[in-house]
């Protein structure tokens, strides 16, 4: 049996790369800073809340930017259930329009944020908070950060100047990538 993995870097003698979904995608950075007046923060649908994530952003937020929130599952007073869940059609829409997206650091949401011209802001949920089964956010933010494709800073350290800089990157899709090697030997 061969086993396979997407991250050249955890490629071994048990496991072989084959490639990856991120290969298709690269970014470039305006020299021209942009002020960011629209953002999308979108928390997935995981059933684990994320009140640190929406606290921090909360106390970085200038009063003049407009957000639209996809919360998922956390739930923090003043803010309506509304907010919970965002059609994708409505949230591709909103991400297209933003200047800047801030989402967990999952793999459907970042490939969203990218498919939408966006390097977004990843909010990588850690297990030692109770907020996913275990740390593999982490490996996704790196891998994406190493690639030029996300800004990934830890919670703690997220600040306004993170936003803008990953607003100032446009993603591009390649349609040229070679297929990712799935066969079975």
């Amino acid at each position: 049996m061969i086993l396979r993995t997407q991250s050249s870097s955890l490629a071994s003698s048990a496991w072989r790369a084959t490639g990856s979904v991120f290969d298709g995608y690269s970014a470039t950075t305006s020299s021209t800073p942009q002020r960011v007046r629209r953002i999308v923060v979108s928390l997935g649908g995981e059933r684990f809340p994320f009140p640190r994530a929406v606290r921090k952003i909360l106390s970085i937020l200038p009063d003049d930017v407009h957000v639209t929130w996809q919360l998922g599952s956390t739930v923090l007073e003043g803010f309506g259930a509304d907010l919970a869940w965002v059609p994708p059609d409505a949230l591709s829409s909103a991400m297209r329009q933003a200047d800047a997206v801030l989402i967990h650091s999952g793999v459907g949401s970042a490939l969203a944020a990218m498919d939408a011209g966006k390097a977004p802001v990843l909010l990588v949920r850690e297990h030692a908070f109770g907020e996913h089964v275990d740390d593999h956010q982490r490996d996704l933010a790196t891998e994406l950060e190493e690639r030029h494709l996300a800004v990934a800073p830890a919670i703690e350290s997220l600040d306004w100047t993170v936003v803008r800089e990953a607003s100032s990157r446009v993603v591009s899709k390649h349609t040229s990538v070679a297929p990712i090697d799935v066969g079975w030997a």
